[in-house]
């Protein structure tokens, strides 16, 4: 490389780190100021989950809110942050799409791994989405948020297709063809996120990865080239999930590791540009040139 990488990554789970106390500029742990330091300039969607099936009334909505506000507060100089909703369930059950979209979040997980009022989990039942999660859709796209589908059924994508009127993500899911797990997209599902205009980001968990064993670089490059190969250069990015894997591949551990796989892309015969995309123009230019998200 010529000149250092500009980092744009769709997923990562550090803010609740945050939270908890620990700081992005130095913390010891994958995502941070000091680990992005080798980059030209750091973009990045923090992903905000419960971790909680849905609840009554407004009780997730009320945590939620209030960990925005103090994940803002926390946040350091320096940070091009985006934040993200990983399950909708955590919406306020009026007008939660404009509330959100008012406390900063540009980033709609419709679920996380339950099933909730708006859509059926890829690690739920594989109910699609609801007559409420069809209108949420709506109003997300009004706001110009982005909906993602990452842990929706493979039921509720192909719903989502149907009713999307705006393009829409898979943030951090990988080619089932090389790896047979229900968060893995299928090749036709692919085809279609890059018919509708998508971007998917490519997940460093390794179960998403490969089936059994460990893997290394070249198994995350496998990945790429092979969604690459269906969703065109500009439809892939990174979606690391980093601080919310506990299994990663070898050599991958960090962001100051992702140059390692910008040399394994180059050496599988990829572009500089294409590798510049995929590590940050891609994602960019889908959310701020296409949707005017960010």
């Amino acid at each position: 490389m010529n000149k250092p990488y500009a980092l744009f990554d769709a997923h990562c789970d550090t803010a609740l780190r945050l939270l908890a106390g620990e700081s992005l500029r130095d913390r010891s742990g994958p995502v941070s100021l000091r680990e992005a330091g080798g980059f030209s300039r750091w973009r990045q969607i923090f992903a905000f989950c419960c971790e909680m099936p849905e609840a009554p009334g407004d009780i997730l909505w009320d945590r939620l809110s209030a960990q925005l506000a103090e994940f803002h507060r926390r946040l350091p100089a320096g940070v091009e942050a985006v934040p993200g909703v990983e399950g909708c369930e955590q919406l306020s059950r009026r007008e939660g799409a404009r509330k959100a979209y008012d406390a900063g979040v540009r980033i709609f997980g419709i679920t996380w791994n339950y099933d909730n009022r708006y859509c059926g989990a890829a690690a739920g039942t594989g109910a699609g989405l609801t007559r409420e999660g069809k209108t949420l859709v709506g109003e997300i796209e009004a706001l110009c948020g982005v909906v993602d589908c990452s842990h929706m059924s493979e039921r509720g994508f192909y719903d989502l297709a149907e009713v999307a009127n705006r393009p829409f993500m898979a943030s951090h899911s990988n080619a089932r063809a090389l790896c047979d797990h229900p968060r893995n997209l299928t090749d036709v599902q692919l085809r279609t996120l890059a018919r509708t205009g998508g971007i998917a980001g490519v997940n460093f968990y390794l179960p998403f990865l490969v089936k059994r064993g460990d893997a290394g670089i070249s198994r995350v490059a496998d990945h790429v080239i092979h969604m690459m190969s269906i969703l065109g250069a500009g439809g892939l990015c990174l979606g690391a999930d980093f601080d919310g894997c506990d299994r990663l591949p070898t050599g991958l551990d960090r962001i100051s590791a992702l140059p390692r796989l910008g040399e394994e892309l180059l050496s599988r015969g990829l572009t500089e540009s294409e590798v510049r995309g995929f590590f940050h123009d891609n994602l960019y230019q889908f959310l701020h040139t296409k949707l005017r998200s960010i």
